[in-house]
């Protein structure tokens, strides 16, 4: 099922976006609204995607699927005897809903997973399993063990997102613990997700140490916001003081000259 997902500013000056085809951007942002689940598994189909996020563009499909790969966007991985494509960087970076329960027919295989160096052409990546195997005895291609991401590269991912540097030790911990009751993918989003906003609203003597923020759930607050007596004067607001202080001095003018 096709899901909404989070573009952040930072996406557009990114140095590996920039140096896709506008068409490629397009078709990687895509690639988001029709993962599988939130680890970013995809089906290995670079025509049915095409269909569904550039379906009257003259595209090649393959030309597309094969250039976000060149740039590591996305890989080949493979379980019994089938093929996904996988976004490695999706998922610390997307706001994730643990309530959100997918079928996604690779996480069920997901001990046996392989990341695997395989054709990028949908004709290739569709063939046989016989011939499949009689062209890796041919190529003698290279599999690698598909290493999903370990909790501590989570969470230094999460972490360079908040504000306040103090007690990394026993921050990761902590993750490690709550991670065995909440998908650590998805703790790292709200991690990043809070964090950035207390940056944006809260000063940093005020900002709880991590390990203290996840050892109270606190993902389960609300968002801080800036109070309206912590606030920093605008631009706006020092005119507005600007023309109040005029206004008291000619007041005060005038209720001499009449003395």
């Amino acid at each position: 099922m096709a899901r909404g997902r989070v573009i952040t500013p930072d996406f557009w000056t990114d140095g590996n976006m920039i140096r896709l085809s506008p068409f490629a951007r397009l078709f990687y942002i895509g690639l988001w609204n029709f993962a599988y689940c939130d680890k970013g598994h995809l089906p290995d189909d670079a025509l049915g995607l095409k269909l569904k996020i550039l379906p009257a563009d003259p595209v090649d499909a393959d030309e597309l699927l094969a250039e976000v790969m060149r740039n590591g966007r996305v890989s080949r991985v493979e379980a019994e005897g089938k093929t996904y494509l996988w976004m490695p960087s999706f998922g610390p970076w997307q706001k994730t809903d643990p309530r959100w329960k997918t079928r996604c027919p690779a996480c069920a295989h997901q001990d046996s997973l392989i990341l695997t160096k395989t054709p990028v052409s949908y004709a290739e990546s569709h063939q046989s399993s016989a011939l499949r195997e009689e062209n890796q005895r041919e190529e003698k291609r290279t599999v690698i063990t598909h290493a999903l991401p370990s909790a501590e590269s989570v969470f230094d991912a999460a972490y360079l997102h908040w504000p306040k540097k103090v007690e990394r030790k026993a921050a990761l911990e902590k993750f490690k613990a709550a991670a065995k009751r909440i998908d650590s993918e998805a703790l790292a989003a709200h991690i990043v997700r809070f964090g950035d906003a207390y940056a944006a609203t809260t000063d940093k003597r005020f900002t709880p140490a991590l390990g203290v923020w996840i050892g109270h759930e606190r993902w389960t607050d609300e968002l801080p916001s800036a109070q309206q007596g912590e606030r920093k004067p605008t631009r706006t607001d020092q005119n507005l003081d600007f023309v109040a202080q005029l206004a008291r001095e000619q007041a005060q003018q005038q209720r001499g000259l009449t003395a």
